[in-house]
């Protein structure tokens, strides 16, 4: 296979993201991006130079009919592609799962919004790249499972981990979009939150409690976690596993995610994107064997690197998940020096 071919279905939040990672990529091409014929998101993708094609027939009027000139059908598109990364809302997934199944050889890659149980493999590159391998239908867990699976990786290779408690300040909607929390309130999640469960679907052995609360924001999530480790261990160790750790950021200085935002797109980071987690120096407090930390999860671009890595998890495109997961940064632009790439397993 000289690239991987690449379908992108849904160009909203998460679509364009993905698709334009990809085009970045050595070994992956975008062929096409698909959406209804009525989203003016498919106006965004041919003006970036996607072809686009359409999950539903045009009507008269519509942006299909009057700013694109669309290339053909969904079917068509992925008759052409070896990987369909499905960025559509949640629960739309299942209205094109049948469609999909009818090409015998294409991977199928979902987001966080689907449960475990729509694809039955969850991944995340850090995690449990090995296990993507070969399989047609996959799911890359939430935004902010994924930034818990990372901080609680780091960790647990280092000095083990015998439980983690996280505790989540969740943004109510991404910016431009309608939220379900009012304006002057704050909603918990009454006990359990779902991320402890998502985080087991691909960490299973670890012991994870967590509670969130809806919050009347755009700009990101906030975690806060106790972790408890199977040795005691210094601060200082503690930082410098989180510093040499790919797609985690240690800073300090910056006091909210008002700020961090406003500090991405001061780096020229695109649409004020971070695919790391960003850890407060500040908060990251140690007593015997507890980490106490803070971290803050960008939700719109978490997820983006791994859906990469799923990619070439699925399809064997890479020598072992550090190999990807270098790939990945380095094209992305986020690449940490090599060495912190350079670990057995």
């Amino acid at each position: 296979m000289d690239k991987a071919r690449i379908a992108v279905v849904g160009y909203g939040v998460i679509g364009r993201r993905v698709a334009d990672a990809v085009r970045f990529q050595d070994d992956m091409e975008v062929v096409g991006v698909a959406g209804r014929s009525a989203s003016f998101s498919l106006r965004d993708a041919a003006l970036s130079g996607y072809d686009v094609y359409l999950t539903d027939s045009p009507k008269a009027g519509d942006v299909a009919s009057r700013l694109v000139s669309a290339r053909g059908t969904l079917t068509k598109l992925l008759g052409l592609a070896d990987v369909v990364l499905d960025c559509t809302p949640s629960h739309v997934p299942q209205q094109y799962l049948a469609i999909y199944q009818q090409f015998d050889r294409l991977v199928t890659i979902v987001q966080g919004g689907e449960q475990h149980e729509f694809a039955g493999t969850s991944f995340n590159a850090f995690a449990n790249y090995e296990e993507a391998r070969g399989k047609r239908q996959i799911r890359v867990i939430s935004c902010s499972s994924t930034g818990i699976t990372r901080f609680a990786y780091a960790l647990d290779r280092s000095f083990g981990v015998r439980q983690v408690f996280a505790a989540l300040a969740r943004r109510a909607a991404d910016p431009a979009k309608p939220s379900q929390t009012p304006h002057n309130a704050l909603t918990p999640t009454l006990g359990r939150s779902h991320h402890a469960a998502d985080v087991n679907s691909v960490l299973p052995r670890l012991s994870v409690f967590s509670q969130s609360v809806d919050c009347p924001t755009t700009f990101g999530h906030v975690i806060n976690f106790q972790v408890d480790l199977l040795r005691a261990a210094r601060r200082a160790e503690v930082l410098d596993v989180l510093e040499s750790f790919p797609r985690v950021v240690v800073g300090s200085g910056l006091r909210n995610t008002a700020e961090l935002a406003e500090h991405d797109q001061d780096m020229g980071r695109r649409r004020r994107d971070r695919p790391e987690i960003h850890v407060w120096k500040e908060g990251i407090q140690v007593e015997g064997t507890t980490v106490y930390g803070t971290i803050s999860v960008h939700m719109e671009s978490i997820t983006i690197p791994e859906t990469v890595d799923c990619v070439r998890a699925a399809l064997g495109l890479a020598p072992s998940k550090w190999t990807s997961i270098y790939e990945t940064d380095r094209a992305l632009g986020i690449a940490k020096p090599p060495e912190c790439y350079h670990r057995k397993t």
